[in-house]
Order: structure tokens, then sequence, then C-alpha cells
């Protein structure tokens, strides 16, 4: 049968579906993908029109006293990529233009401000896009010394009318004339044209200002942060802004948009004119000279662009309000950078720190802080900070504002050198003898520097007596606190002696009682006037300039920033500040604060502590107690792993032993002393492994022993001046040996199985086991790990993540590390995770690493926790960095904090 006409039915219903997948195929491709794809080329459209009226912003300041006309192109609308096939809408354009001129007046005073023998006058310039795809943006406005963006979904505001100096705070008055209207697609060239500045001096002052924006948002997000400042309607849309703040620098210029101004302000009286804040480079600049003056605030400033003389006290550089720059041409990206150098003026010798941001289109930004001490030499330290740095620079609405460049939590020990000591040498800077010579900017900033002063510790509720009622401040550098307060939020205060404090100061209800009590020096004893609640209060710590320099807040109580506070600070607890090393932390966020039994608080001689090793100086061991303070126990040799600390010399203190990079056993006394325990250059064979160590005292010993494995797996104990005892070679399988398990590392001794006699208690990598050395053991009980039951649990790899044996729930328990989550092993081989494994291995967040880890009972509540080294910390401290973990935790991550908050080596927690 001739079948040729069904081949050729076959062929075209082929062609046909062929032809009907390209179809579909482009018309998803015209209906989903050219949407996106233009909506990307009108969002970077407007990034770049934002950087324009940044641009235009600089012009109109650098415009003004000089004969220059200075010109910005704005370009109006967006063209899309030309398409082989797909089809584009029209280009999108846009439109520049003013609004109507509205009258400017200052009500409290008769004095011609911005214009002689007449009313003056301003507007505002708005260009307003019409995206085809990208609806998101509404307009991007400059009026008044205000950048506003406003979207769909909310406004950005970024004023510079009224700003804070070293000296009087100052309100910048540029009023624009002239007329622009300009629609379409191509670059529309708008040039500026200043008078000359009229500056005076003007008390509590009351302006009123055409306004685009209603006094309820000049109110809520325009000038929310100055308490100096309020908003009120008046007539012909305008605002009344009364400024409440005593006495203000009041300038004023006039720039015409595309012209001359229409009018000029009275010839300035002999008044310098305010230091330039931008210059013509739109954002670049070397800023401007300001001299400090001891009857402001020789320590702090907050002026933009500042070069600045006398500075003495360098504990913290703070980047706020942040602006980034584009630069076109062969190498378009964005940009920011600020740089500040200090320098001796005795020795003449220099000290650079520079933050800069940058990032090119299609690509991941790049952010580093270089250190730079003496003119470029060896001694420059790149540090890079955490992702979101730059973000928090340049989020106007950030509580606090924005990064201190001189605080180690800012920095991602991952990614970049240790910048500890770098940090370290800065802060060094602070003397008499120390300025600032230059600062620098690329895009724009304002930047504090400042000595730090915090509250470090509040105790409302002590045990026994409420005299004992403190709160302790710190001040990183010899402060003047004349004119300062500690105040409550119901207006109770504390007035701060006339005197320069330094260090921790304590403020006490009874000033005598306090100091006998806990043993404190009468200098760092002040009287607390405050009230402090017992059931919750805010704490604000207030300079003599009235400016809010740290707060704090407890027990159902916020901050007034931040809207954060620590609860549970119940009878006999203290809110304590946590430390990185030796530096406070202040991220103002509830995570900066801790809970602490007071007899911990106290007594130092028996706070839990654990040791480790830093990440910078890997022959040092450290400890940190549960107050944070961090000691130098030792510098010796490499550290090749730490073991569990105890008293290994009967002395009532507690040695620290461990594994040193030549495979000797040893021990660091308090005092920093070294001794060897195991070590023997002709029969290697007592020279242990890097592998976790245990601890314990045998039945019928007065001295407690370290128990470790050697290079074949034989497990040895050795004491305080005896020498390395093999432990039963016939049962721990050692080197090919009939023994029934080999040991690779040891956990410690304990009850394991509940029938009265301690067991040693060693592990492998798939299984724990243990012995009863003292008792004759016959045999070895193994406790098989086995595998974890899906979907939580994978194979486990128990590694060096093991800790000393604990009494949990009833029963000894082992702590291990079970693929990055804490648990607990008991004598039947049942696991228990101390938190959800879950959540806790999906994310990879509170993962612990498989190094020795250190229960201990941190807060002296008689509850367990567990000191691990955190791989992907939550809590804003970098990775490899010390955590705990309360045992009870679950999936509750506030009881997830941290304890050391610089990067450790991978070394253990002893």
């Amino acid at each position: 049968m001739d079948r040729g006409g069904e081949r050729g039915q076959s062929v075209v219903v082929g062609s046909l579906l062929v032809f009907t997948i390209l179809v579909l195929s482009f018309s998803a491709y015209q209906a989903f993908a050219v949407p996106s794809q233009n909506a990307e080329v009108e969002a970077d459209h407007f990034q770049n029109t934002e950087s324009q009226f940044s641009q235009l912003r600089s012009n109109v300041i650098n415009s003004v006293g000089t004969d220059a006309v200075r010109s910005t192109a704005v370009r109006l609308g967006a063209r899309y990529p030309n398409r082989m096939l797909a089809l584009n809408p029209p280009p999108a354009r846009g439109q520049l233009e003013t609004t109507a001129p509205g009258d400017v007046e200052f009500t409290t005073t008769t004095e011609d401000v911005c214009r002689t023998g007449g009313t003056p006058t301003t507007r505002s310039l708005v260009y307003d896009p019409s995206y085809n795809e990208y609806r998101a943006p509404e307009t991007i406005g400059y009026g008044s010394r205000i950048i506003s963006r406003q979207f769909e979904s909310g406004a950005l505001y970024d004023q510079r009318l009224v700003t804070s100096g070293s000296g009087n705070d100052e309100i910048s008055l540029y009023l624009l004339t002239g007329d622009v209207s300009a629609s379409g697609v191509d670059a529309y060239s708008l040039a500026v044209n200043g008078s000359e500045r009229h500056t005076t001096t003007l008390t509590s002052p009351t302006i009123v200002l055409p306004s685009r924006f209603d006094a309820d948002t000049w109110n809520a997000e325009i000038v929310d942060n100055r308490g100096d400042v309020s908003a009120a309607s008046a007539s012909g849309e305008r605002v009344t802004l009364d400024f409440t703040g005593g006495t203000y620098d009041v300038s004023c210029a006039v720039v015409g948009l595309g012209s001359d101004p229409a009018f000029t302000p009275p010839a300035d009286g002999g008044g310098e004119d305010p230091p330039d804040e931008e210059d013509s480079g739109g954002g670049y600049g070397t800023g401007s000279e300001t001299d400090y003056s001891s009857d402001e605030d020789t320590q702090t400033v907050s002026v933009r662009n500042g070069k600045w003389n006398g500075l003495t006290a360098v504990d913290e550089i703070i980047l706020s309000g942040g602006e980034s720059i584009f630069e076109t041409g062969d190498n378009t990206r964005e940009r920011f950078e600020y740089s500040v150098t200090f320098r001796n003026t005795e020795t003449g010798g220099n000290y650079t720190v520079r933050y800069v941001y940058t990032k090119q289109p299609g690509n991941s930004p790049t952010e580093k802080v270089v250190f730079n001490p003496q003119d470029n030499n060896e001694n420059t330290l790149v540090g890079v900070p955490y992702d979101g740095t730059f973000e928090n620079i340049t989020d106007s609405t950030r509580p606090y504002g924005g990064v201190d460049l001189l605080d180690a939590t800012t920095y991602d020990y991952n990614d970049g050198a240790d910048v500890s000591d770098a940090i370290a040498a800065v802060k060094a800077l602070e003397s008499e003898n120390t300025e600032v010579i230059t600062s620098e900017i690329r895009g724009r900033t304002d930047v504090t520097i400042r000595e730090e002063a915090l509250v470090t510790a509040v105790q409302p509720d002590p045990s026994g007596d409420d005299d004992l009622t403190f709160v302790r401040l710190h001040f990183e550098t010899a402060t003047d606190t004349t004119g300062w307060q500690l105040r409550d939020d119901e207006g109770e205060s504390t007035i701060l002696p006339s005197a320069t404090l330094s260090g921790d100061v304590y403020f006490a209800v009874d000033e005598t009682a306090f100091e006998d009590e806990r043993g404190l020096d009468d200098d760092t004893v002040y009287a607390l006037d405050t009230t402090v609640e017992d059931d919750g209060d805010a704490l604000e710590l207030v300079d003599s300039q009235g400016r809010l320099r740290d707060e704090m807040a407890y027990n159902g109580e916020t901050t007034t920033k931040g809207a954060w506070g620590i609860d549970a600070i119940d009878e006999g607890t203290v809110a304590v500040r946590n430390q990185s090393n030796t530096d406070y932390y202040d991220n103002d966020t509830q995570g900066d604060w801790k809970r602490v039994d007071q007899s911990n608080f106290f007594g130092s001689a028996t706070r839990p502590r654990v040791a480790f090793v830093p990440g910078d100086q890997q022959n040092n061991i450290l400890t940190v107690d549960n107050t944070s303070s961090v000691t130098n126990v030792t510098v010796g040799p490499q550290i090749g792993i730490l073991g569990p600390m105890a008293d290994l010399t009967g002395d009532g203190t507690d040695e620290i032993p461990f594994v040193d990079g030549n495979n000797r056993l040893a021990y660091a006394d308090s005092d920093g002393s070294i001794t060897v325990l195991a070590y023997d250059n002709n029969d290697q064979r007592v020279n242990p492994k890097k592998q976790p160590i245990g601890v314990g005292t045998r039945a019928g010993d007065d001295e407690a022993s370290v128990y470790y494995v050697n290079g074949s797996n034989y497990l040895y104990r050795v004491a305080d001046g005896e020498n390395p005892t093999l432990v039963e070679p016939d049962l721990l399988n050692g080197s090919g040996n009939a023994g029934t398990f080999k040991p690779t590392g040891v956990a410690g001794l304990a009850d394991f199985d509940g029938e009265g006699d301690e067991e040693v208690i060693v592990f492998n990598q798939s299984a724990i086991a243990y012995l009863d050395e003292t008792g004759g053991s016959t045999a070895v009980e193994v406790v098989d790990l086995g595998t974890r039951p899906p979907p939580d649990f994978n194979e486990r790899q128990l590694s060096q993540g093991i800790g000393k044996p604990v009494t949990y729930d009833g029963a000894v328990q082992v702590p291990i590390v079970d693929g990055g989550v804490i648990a607990l092993v008991d004598e039947s081989g049942d696991v228990t995770p101390v938190h959800n494994p879950t959540p806790t291995r999906a994310s990879g967040n509170n993962k612990a690493l498989g190094k020795p880890i250190a229960p201990r009972d941190w807060d002296g509540d008689g509850t367990l926790e567990i000191v691990y080294i955190n791989g992907q910390p939550t809590t804003g401290a970098p990775q490899k960095s010390l955590t705990l973990i309360e045992i009870d935790a679950g999936s509750d991550q506030s009881k997830v904090r941290t304890v050391y908050g610089q990067v450790v080596k991978e070394k253990g927690v002893g």
C-alpha cells in the first residue's frame, strides 16, 4: 500500500509544531523578557538621575561666592537597546521643571537675611519620570537643601537645611530662582549661577518656607532626627519651621537656575562664610578647615568634608548619611571614599584610615578599610567590612547613624587581615600631640570623630540591699564630664561630676556602702540620683552639648532610637555589655547585652571562664570570663590543640593543658609559666597527637591526670611531676594489636554507665567508648553513634568536636559537635541536639566547628551552657568567634550569644 501521503502529512504536522513552538517562545520573550530587561534599563537610569541631582546640589553650593557658572547634565529619559526581532516601546520620556515660587519669611527677626528691601522667594526643581515598566519611583526633587526621592511605597529625604557642627548648629538656605521646563529623552544642561552668601546669628528663629511636603511629613520623616526643629502648616503651600535649640549660625545665598539670581542677599558684614561642603567635582573634595574650641567640645566634631586641628581623642570614626557618586567614561562605576589622616605634631608621623566602596555595573560591590601608618610602609593593613556596611553608612534612617571604623565588630576577619592591631594603633594616638590634618571624600558623608562613652552595666535590684543599686559607665579616653547627665525616661537625672573621668566609673545609690561591699576604690564611685526602677527603665547618657551619647533599656522598656531592650533583669542579676577582646560591643542593639548573676559579676576569682587561642597570635593563650574580661595567660610555643581547664597542681587554681605544635603535652599556669608533662625526643611513643585531651582524677589519686592518645593511637595518662603511663594497651587498639577499640581522642573521666565508678571516655570518628581502668576492666564498652535518621542528620563524623562529660537531666552525657550541631550523647547512644538542627543546618547559622567545646555554668544560675567556635554566627560577630548556647536552647535563638567577638584559631575551647 502506498503510504507516501501519510508521510507527507507527518512532515507538515511536525513543521507546524516547530513553528508553533517558535511563535510561543517569541511571544513569551516579547511579553516577559523584554519588559524585564527594559525595567532594568529604567532602574539604571533612575539611579543615574539620583547621582545627577547630588551633583546638582554640589554645583548649587559651590556656585556661591564665585563668578563661575556651573552646569549639570540631567538625562531626561531612558532609551532601550536595539533588538533584532522583539519590539520596544517608545523611549521613556521624563520631565524636569520648577515649582511655583513662594515667599520666605523670618518671623522672629526684622533683620534682612536673604534679601534687602523685599520679600525673598524660592522654589523647588522636580524630575518626573514616565517609565514604561519601572513603576516604583515617582519623582526626585531638590529644594530648601533637601533631596527627596518619592516612590509608590514611600519616600526618602536627605536634608541639609539644618546641621550640627563643632560650634553652633547651622541653618543654610540656598534659594532657587529662574524657570526650568524641559521634557524628552536627551540630556538637559542645567546651568547654575550663585550670589554671595550672607551670614548672621539668630536665637531660636522661626522660618517660613515654600514646601512640596506638609508639616506632618517634615516632622515624621525630614527632621525626625532633630529634637530642636518642629514644623507647622502655613499659608500658600508653605511650612513654618520653629528652631528651639538656642543660637544658630544662619546663612543665605541665592542661586539662579539657567539665569542670574533674581535678587541677592545683603552684603555680609564681615562674618566668615561657612565651610564649603562639596566641590565642583560632583562630590570630590579636600574640604575645609575648622579649629576646635575648648568652649564647645574638643572631643567631638560632625562637620562634612572637614580638615580639623586640635583633635585629642580617636576612639570612634563614625561615617553616616553618606552618598556615593557615579564616575563615568572608560570606567563607569559607583564610588564612595573617605579618608582621614592623623599627624603627631612632635614626631611628624602620619596614620591614615581610608574607607573605599566601589561597584561596577553587573558586579558585586567591593569594600575595604585601609589602615596605613607612616606613609605607605610595610605595616599597611586592609580590613574587609561585613556585608551591609555601606548600606548602614548611607541609610539616613539607621538608629544612631552610620558605622564606626574603629569598632572591631565592623570587620569580617575571614575576608581580610586581622585589623585589631591597626585599630589599637589608631586609638593609641589619643594625646595632646595628635591632630587631624586631612580628610578627603569621593561622594559625601557626615563624620563624627570622638571619644567613646558608654553605659556598660546596670543592676536595678541587687540581692540584699537596694542601696547597692548601680550603673556603670565607661569612658574610653579621659573625658571632661562637666555638664553631662545620666537620666531616665521620667526626666530624673544624675549630674556627672565636673571632673575628668576615664575607664570604668560606678554610680551607686549609697557610695560608701557600695565601695565597702564591692571592694571598689572610692575614686571610681559616685552618687546615683536617678531612680533605677526594678520593673523596667530606660537610661540615657547625654553630654554637655545635649547630645545622646548612649542609652539602654530593660524589663519591658525600650530605647528611644531602635526600640530595643534587654529583659529578665531580676533580683540579683546584672545587665552587662558584652566585650570583644577589651572593646565593648556598641552596635546599639539588644545583642550588645547579656545577663550575669551578681556573684559572678563581682567575684572575679570564681567567675566561669574559657581558654582559647586568638586569631592573630597562635602562640598566645587567652581566657575570657562571663563578664567579657579578657586575660592574656601566656605567650609560648605554637598551640596545636587545647584541653579542658582544670586544677592540675592542687593549688586551687585552674591550669590550661594543651598539645603544642611540636607534639608536646604541657600546661599553662595562671602566672603564664609553662610546664611540659609528656615529651621524649628519644622515646616518641609517649608523645601525644594533636587530638582532644581529657582531664580527671582517678579514684585514690590526689591530683588530676591528663589523658591523651599518642601517634600510634595508644591511650596514656600523666599527672604533674610524674611520667606518662600506658593505659590498658590490650583493650584499646593501638597499632594493629588485638584490642577492641582504636581511639583518636579523649573526652575525660565520668561515671558514664551510672554504676558508681568513673570510666575513661574515649572516642573515634564514629563511636564513643569507655572503660574502668581502676576497676580491672576486661572489656571496652562501645557506644556506636551510627547514622542520623533523615532528613535532619548526616553520617556522624566526630572529628575533634567533643567536650568534657557533664551531668544533665539526671545522667552523665558527653557533649559533641555533630554536623555543626551541638548535641549530648548518653551511655545508650541516644543523641539529643542542644539546638534545633533543622533550621540551624539549613541556614548554616550558629554552626559549631568540629573542635573541642567547653561546658560551663556560665551565668551562675545552675543551668549548663556550652561555649564553642562558631562558623556562622547570627549575633553580628565574625566567623570563628566564640559563641555560647544554653543547653536547653532548642530553636530559641535568644539563648545563643557571643562570648568573644573576634576571630579565634581553630584550636578548640578549653
